[in-house]
């Protein structure tokens, strides 16, 4: 243990600190007193230290089945494979009779246009 110096702060769990000029004072402020704001102060209840999980064994994507299925790994599809599913194509979304409209409505305008145009 290291000799303590003094001057020093003295330090309670509910009074505010204070500083010892010497180990008498040091005695006369009596056990609750502690060298460290942090404590240890009579009353503390023992701190428990929680045990470090055991390490998970770590794979690389396509090692384990299981892991993959966990994290949602999908392995990727070569395309040429024989054994790979077919490729579909994306279906576009039709358009809407209000879009046709629209799009029938800036036909009509054009064409208009262009025949002005000629004249």
């Amino acid at each position: 243990m290291t000799p303590l110096m003094y001057p020093a702060w003295r330090y309670h769990a509910t009074l505010p600190a204070c500083i010892v000029q010497g180990p008498d004072e040091d005695d006369a402020l009596g056990p609750d007193w502690a060298n460290n704001p942090a404590g240890p102060f009579p009353g503390d209840k023992p701190v428990k230290v929680a045990k470090a999980p055991a390490e998970a064994p770590v794979f690389a994507p396509g090692e384990n089945e299981a892991a993959d299925a966990l994290a949602g790994y999908v392995p990727p599809v070569d395309p040429n494979a024989e054994d790979a599913p077919p490729v579909t194509k994306v279906k576009r979304r039709r358009k809407s009779a209000k879009a046709k409209r629209i799009a029938a409505t800036k036909a009509e305008k054009a064409a208009r246009k262009a025949a002005a145009a000629e004249e």
